[in-house]
């Protein structure tokens, strides 16, 4: 991850180079604690690529594009919403909670996904909050 560094203008006078490790954030975002079986995390970035490999074997890696789900693309536009029964990872019906955050002066999406069996509506609860 490299960061510009600017003068009171706006010139570039610099970079600053960070290397975040990935072992230590994947090891993270992949603990089912308190996910139960079908709960996952994953991060992404502002590319649309996840920055965290799946805790379920085979379905997504660091760096593959993630697919066009409505909870990635509200995570990635700085929305925090709560849905149930909507499309996830696997094509099931899943509860999704979206958020974002900025570390090193990137912001990431970051979006909880648990299967859900018996729903009954769309949309259970849609807050947007923008911060």
């Amino acid at each position: 991850m490299t960061l510009r560094i600017q003068d009171t203008v706006g010139n570039a006078v610099g970079f600053i180079g960070i290397q975040l490790p990935f072992d230590m954030m994947n090891t993270g975002m992949t603990r089912q604690d308190g996910l139960g079986e079908t709960g996952e995390v994953y991060l992404i970035g502002p590319d649309m690529k996840y920055r965290s490999d799946s805790r379920v074997e085979d379905r997504h890696h660091l760096l593959d594009i993630t697919p066009d789900l409505r909870q990635a693309t509200d995570s990635m536009n700085k929305l925090h919403n709560v849905y149930w029964d909507i499309p996830g990872l696997d094509n099931g019906s899943v509860l999704a909670t979206t958020g974002t955050f900025v570390m090193a002066g990137i912001e990431w999406g970051v979006v909880l996904e648990k299967q859900v069996s018996g729903s009954t509506g769309r949309t259970c609860c849609k807050c947007q909050i923008r911060g």
